[in-house]
């Protein structure tokens, strides 16, 4: 299993929510992609300040590469670097 995470940061005078249904939106162009999509309660030991985390799997990495070299992947980066302040990435493989 291979699962990419993105953690929408808490800004100050960013609408977070309108973000997050964006990049939903971009992940939602993914085909056969499980998205999941969930507010963060509370992240008291980390630095960053998260308001909602959207999460995305694959049987494995090798998925996830091939959808990151599609038009749908260059749509993501894309999305990504004009927000890159505004979201955390983590990518997680299964062992």
């Amino acid at each position: 299993m291979y699962k990419v995470i993105f953690f929408i940061k808490k800004i100050k005078d960013v609408d977070e929510k309108q973000l997050a249904d964006d990049l939903k939106s971009v992940l939602k162009n993914f085909k056969d992609v499980n998205l999941n999509s969930f507010n963060v309660e509370s992240n008291l030991l980390t630095d960053s300040k998260y308001k909602y985390l959207l999460e995305i799997s694959f049987e494995n990495k090798d998925e996830w590469d091939k959808k990151m070299s599609s038009k749908e992947g260059k749509n993501l980066s894309e999305f990504l670097t004009d927000r890159a302040g505004f979201v955390d990435i983590i990518n997680l493989q299964s062992f």
